[in-house]
């Protein structure tokens, strides 16, 4: 059953590898496509949703080594496993993303206040709406694909092509009013592309610096688990219930009260009872370690 179990997780993140492998191929062909249509007709606006979509494409990577990282078995000197590592990641490019959403606005500011007519517009027409058509078909077939992995990260990988999709619509409608002689729309447009840039960057570095150290904003969670523990028959208190993010995963540490007359075997499956029905009532549920502790009662 163990064995057949594995094989199971390892073909699901196989298509989850898959997936992302096709989604990073697109971006930067898609991104790539957007920034040399940007660069001949002049447009900002595109030139910006080009490196916007590549850099994408470094998030999609994340995704890709944080599926990698899972398969990867703790070693002597990682003990805990490589979970984190996609946080780490994320961390990095994130802050890399403020920099390119700065240059965006920069540039965005400077087309504004000197605005001139576009290039080949029909040409960036037509590149803008297909890129924001392939973003959004995209972002379906992950939603898909997660759902049946049940990835995390994949979901968010999925929110964030139909981010990049609404930018590239923007693009397309800057682009028309621009085409239809109102300059400025462009550069707003792109400017808008940065604050998107922004508002992705503030909540992948938030969650990150939250997960790396080892905070776990989950008061749900906690209660599920002491509610459970409480539900195993033997169980008389539960206290002292810390949880952490661990990459994708939930790790946790729960003291529990037993009657001191109970001999260690039976302790024991209390122990294993609440981690059996711990992990099947909530699957990001990793690990839990328990301590028991004897119930001392007054004697009267």
């Amino acid at each position: 059953m163990g064995t057949r179990n594995k094989m199971q997780v390892d073909d699901a993140l196989a298509k989850g590898e898959k997936i992302t492998k096709i989604s990073i191929f697109t971006l930067i062909s898609l991104g790539c496509l957007l920034l040399l249509t940007g660069l001949l007709s002049g447009s900002v606006a595109l030139r910006g949703d080009g490196v916007h979509t590549i850099a994408d494409a470094f998030v999609s990577l994340i995704v890709l080594i944080g599926l990698r990282m899972l398969r990867k078995s703790p070693s002597e000197r990682f003990q805990f496993g490589y979970y984190k590592m996609e946080n780490f990641a994320s961390m990095i490019v994130a802050i890399f993303l403020v920099f390119i959403g700065i240059w965006i606005f920069y540039s965005s500011y400077l087309s504004l206040i000197h605005p001139k007519e576009l290039t080949f517009p029909i040409v960036g027409l037509i590149v803008s709406s297909f890129a924001a058509a392939a973003f959004f078909l995209l972002a379906v077939y992950k939603r898909k694909v997660a759902n049946t992995l049940g990835s995390v990260a994949l979901k968010t990988d999925a929110k964030n092509s139909i981010k990049t999709g609404m930018a590239s619509s923007i693009v397309f409608f800057g682009l028309a009013f621009s085409y239809l002689g109102y300059y400025q729309a462009e550069a707003v447009a792109a400017m808008i592309i940065a604050i998107f840039i922004f508002a992705i960057s503030y909540g992948a570095i938030k969650e990150s610096s939250l997960i790396l150290m080892d905070g776990c904003a989950c008061p749900g969670t906690r209660g599920n688990v002491k509610s459970i523990a409480e539900s195993v028959e033997g169980v008389e208190e539960v206290h002292e219930i810390s949880l952490r993010k661990s990459g994708p995963y939930i790790v946790g540490e729960m003291h529990i009260k037993v009657d001191g007359n109970l001999s260690v075997h039976a302790a024991n499956e209390i122990v294993e009872k609440i981690e059996k029905l711990a992990k099947k009532r909530i699957p990001v549920l990793k690990k839990l370690t328990l301590k028991v502790e004897p119930m001392r009662k007054n004697s009267k």
